[in-house]
């Protein structure tokens, strides 16, 4: 999408609710002079650099819940880009970082889909691949209850009670 930026700084009001619209309100008549420049200031005001600092930890450190469906793994993987878009990780990097923090089954999953080739596949064909999988459910075959697992990998039954 290119943007015009005195476009961008009219249409800008209307994608805003609640306290940022407040926010935008309050500044005086002509105080903000370029789209760059309320762009600088909007993220200056909701993504300070140290909340840029936790979704980036967030992300770089992803990992999917033991009881997580690789379907709830993606989309809440994927909800961190939508939180803070302007990151700037590469794509190829994004996959491999969502793969490493899954479940070895999903792992395998994913794997058998792709045929082993998922990471010498283009970004965009994965990501096709992984909203495919959310979108159809591919959630069966692996119980997520009474499973622990340990070093992303390794994973047991717990104990059963007779």
């Amino acid at each position: 999408m290119v943007c015009r930026p005195k476009l961008c700084n009219k249409c800008f009001s209307y994608s805003l609710l609640g306290k940022a619209l407040r926010w935008l309100n309050n500044h005086p008549p002509r105080s903000i002079t370029s789209w760059d420049n309320l762009l600088n200031k909007f993220m200056a005001r909701y993504c300070p650099p140290s909340k840029m600092a936790q979704w980036r930890m967030k992300i770089t450190h992803f990992e999917q819940e033991e009881d997580e469906t690789l379907r709830d793994a993606w989309e809440r993987y994927s909800d961190y880009f939508l939180q803070c878009p302007h990151l700037g990780f590469e794509e190829q990097f994004k996959i491999k970082t969502f793969y490493g923090g899954l479940m070895q089954e999903d792992k395998m999953l994913i794997d058998s889909l792709c045929q082993g080739k998922l990471m010498t596949m283009a970004p965009p064909q994965i990501t096709e691949i992984l909203e495919d999988m959310a979108l159809r459910g591919y959630d069966w075959g692996f119980p997520r209850s009474g499973r622990t697992s340990n070093d992303r990998g390794v994973t047991r039954e717990s104990e059963c009670s007779a």
